[in-house]
């Protein structure tokens, strides 16, 4: 067999595995966007349309995505404030995250006559500060499992951050200010960043 002969039949063969990797992106593609067409949360909801194709894209990649809004107005304090587009990236959240969490707080919903389900939010700050005094003074540890959902969203963290560097590398930023950012927020290492795909503003993205 020539030497040029050889050479068309490796071109075609990487034409072939090209072709057959984009097709798979299309089905996977589709896969998900079917997916998150039957997403509704607690209201019975969709996912916003401006958030699908983003929320999609991530999902691609194997982003997994908890949360997503497109952006919207929101009284607060008396006064209407534009809340930022977002999508919540990260794993599944675990029951608890210290070990015996459910009898603690259960013992500090008894001392102040509530459910145990309203111990640490912020609309009881007694309740709230009792809790986190007690995991505090007792040295509570967390669970392996709070642990190990940490440590996925860290390695999350690190992927995304390495596509953002890649994405910035030849780019200049003098002419066109850097858009997307991510910094560390949250006990389980969660992270934002800003908007991609066809959202126009902002995106801020929770992993």
């Amino acid at each position: 067999m020539s030497f040029e002969r050889r050479q068309q039949e490796v071109s075609l063969s990487e034409n072939e595995q090209q072709t057959q990797e984009m097709l798979e992106k299309k089905s996977r593609w589709s896969e998900a966007l079917a997916r998150i067409e039957r997403v509704k949360d607690r209201l019975g909801k969709g996912i916003d349309e401006n958030a699908k194709e983003t929320v999609v894209a991530f999902l691609v990649n194997e982003f997994p995505t908890q949360q997503s809004c497109e952006g919207h107005l929101e009284e607060r304090f008396g006064k209407m404030e534009r809340i930022d587009p977002y999508i919540t990236i990260g794993v599944e959240d675990v029951p608890e995250r210290y070990v015996g969490e459910a009898e603690i707080k259960k013992k500090i919903a008894d001392q102040f006559n509530i459910v145990p389900e309203a111990v640490d939010r912020a609309e009881n700050d007694a309740a709230d500060n009792a809790y986190w005094d007690y995991i505090s003074e007792n040295k509570i540890q967390e669970t392996r499992a709070y642990q190990g959902m940490r440590g996925k969203n860290e390695e999350l963290e690190k992927r995304a951050a390495a596509l953002l560097d890649e994405f910035y590398k030849d780019r200049d930023a003098s002419k066109r200010p850097r858009l997307l950012h991510i910094k560390t927020i949250g006990p389980a290492g969660y992270s934002l960043s800003m908007p991609i795909g066809k959202m126009k503003k902002k995106f801020r993205i929770i992993i």
